[in-house]
């Protein structure tokens, strides 16, 4: 005969927080669920000039970002710097001229 295991009693939930609290995972999917990449926009093909000169680009989250991400990047291998950023958009601003594709979160 195989080995008895000893039954777990469970108590029914009625909500996912609780079901989810009385396993112990409500606080590793809480850091996943806010993780900040899961709320982004990818903008592509902003030109940005060179020489000092900034480029105001919308980023479309409808807040401050937390950050972001060079994810593509064409032409001469430039230095991007963050002016400012508000709710609606991101100053960049460049040592040389670049087209660049950026993820905001």
């Amino acid at each position: 005969m195989g080995v008895r295991l000893p039954r777990v009693r469970t108590v029914q939930q009625d909500s996912l927080a609780e079901q989810l609290s009385q396993v112990g995972m409500s606080e590793p999917l809480a850091r996943v669920v806010s993780d900040p990449l899961l709320s982004s926009n990818t903008v592509k093909d902003i030109a940005v000039p060179g020489g000092g000169t900034t480029v105001r680009v919308p980023h479309g989250l409808g807040r401050v970002p937390v950050g972001w991400i060079v994810t593509r990047a064409r032409g001469a291998q430039a230095l991007i710097f963050e002016e400012s950023s508000d709710e609606f958009y991101v100053v960049f601003r460049s040592n040389l001229a670049a087209k660049l594709d950026v993820r905001f979160f």
